[in-house]
């Protein structure tokens, strides 16, 4: 049996897995061997659909990069845009681009007074798929007062601007989660810390104007909210408020599901039990094309693993999955810590990673429909990564890519595709 501490750090989740019984923790912290040139593509043009699990790229930790978190985004031509939480000339993180085959240019390195420690990934005015050129993210620290930024950059990374670094106080610090670009033209984010120490959540407007619409107490509303904000898509419109996840607090302490309009009106429409919704939801979450919202939390649940639940609008709570837990092993076959946000195929079927359990306990990538879900890929670490934490993105060309935060040969992560 395993008993597994699980806590959040500079946008990565740290996992002490200990054996029952004994004294020291299962993980230590991966050796990088110094970086590699890397290359700008020649061409962008989209690829056929991998038939099995590939590899694209294993991050060396140098000057492309270290630990790839959070959303990707594609564009016409079928490259991808993300970040990496550390690595790059300063060992701040990267923006990156990368060619459907796995060549990486890195479009900026970032060097501490324009943010530091990337870890949402990107957004554009049109979701996971990049037209404009502009794409939008935040740091966690790094910035005039070293609690984090947003910034903005095109995508060839000859126009970087930092729009905003936070202070600390009561606009808050360290954001985490991916922004949203709401159809006000504004962005709209979460930050994990600051605030009265447990976060806010943030309207900034494109010219770096920040207004804090709520402050978390850590009591009934939540606190520490790791994920961003989502819309919720009714048809093909949009229903005026946002929603997001805390980590922590509400009624049960596993956290809170809550609703926010644009001028700041705030709801909590669910708090988590953990015994059985699952606690310290960490992603964010996803609509479908009728209002339903879809999210994980990353502990808690009948096996103490995670869950996958959805939410209406209005707050009705249904749990669909709890990811279970051996009684005689104390493994996770199914995986355990869904850490990221979940993508939906036309099919209405789900694809998600969990960061830990799966055959070698190190993260797998799965699908969930009709309430069965089934493992498509089990991470073994040093060859192909572990510890997926991104969001998956369903391209176009029958490529699902994805990536993972460490293993690969350098431990530094990797991009990777799957077939749909």
């Amino acid at each position: 049996m395993f008993n597994i501490t699980f806590t959040r750090r500079v946008g990565v989740f740290v996992c002490a897995a200990t054996m029952i019984g004994a004294a020291t923790p299962v993980l230590a912290s991966p050796v990088r061997p110094a970086a590699t040139t890397a290359h700008r593509p020649t061409t962008a043009k989209a690829s056929a659909a991998v038939s099995a699990f590939t590899v694209l790229h294993a991050f060396s930790g140098g000057s492309d990069g270290a630990d790839p978190l959070g959303s990707l985004l594609q564009n016409l031509q079928g490259d991808l845009f993300g970040v990496t939480l550390e690595g790059g000339s300063a060992g701040d993180g990267t923006v990156y681009e990368s060619t459907p085959a796995g060549a990486i240019t890195t479009l900026h390195a970032f060097s501490g007074a324009d943010g530091a420690n990337p870890s949402g990934g990107l957004l554009n005015l049109f979701g996971n798929l990049d037209l404009t050129g502009n794409m939008y993210g935040a740091t966690q620290s790094g910035g005039a007062h070293a609690q984090g930024t947003v910034y903005a950059i095109n995508q060839t990374g000859s126009s970087f601007t930092t729009l905003y670094s936070f202070q600390g106080t009561t606009d808050g610090g360290a954001p985490q989660g991916r922004l949203v670009l709401f159809i006000d033209g504004n962005l709209y984010g979460t930050t994990s810390s600051g605030g009265t120490g447990f976060g806010t959540i943030f309207k900034l407007s494109r010219s770096g104007v920040i207004t804090t619409l709520h402050t978390f107490t850590g009591g009934a509303d939540g606190g520490t909210p790791f994920a961003g904000l989502s819309p919720a898509i009714r048809g093909i419109g949009i229903d005026g408020s946002l929603y997001g996840t805390t980590s922590s607090g509400g009624a049960f302490g596993g956290g809170t599901i809550f609703s926010i309009s644009p001028s700041g009106v705030f709801t909590v429409l669910h708090s988590l039990a953990p015994s059985t919704d699952g606690s310290a939801p960490s992603a964010e979450l996803v609509p479908d094309t009728n209002g339903m919202l879809y999210g994980t939390a990353s502990s808690g649940g009948s096996g103490n693993a995670g869950t996958i639940f959805s939410v209406t609008p209005s707050g009705t709570f249904t749990l669909l999955y709890s990811f279970p837990t051996s009684p005689t092993t104390g493994l996770n076959p199914q995986g355990s810590t869904p850490a990221a946000r979940l993508a939906f195929y036309h099919n209405n079927k789900i694809w998600g990673t969990t960061a830990f359990g799966g055959a070698n306990g190190q993260g797998v990538v799965f699908t969930f429909a009709s309430g069965t879900l089934t493992v498509v890929h089990s991470f073994a670490g040093s060859a192909d990564g572990s510890i997926p934490q991104g969001q998956l993105l369903i391209s176009p060309d029958g490529n699902v890519f994805g990536t993972t935060t460490s293993g690969g040969p350098s431990g530094a992560g990797t991009l990777f595709a799957l077939p749909e």
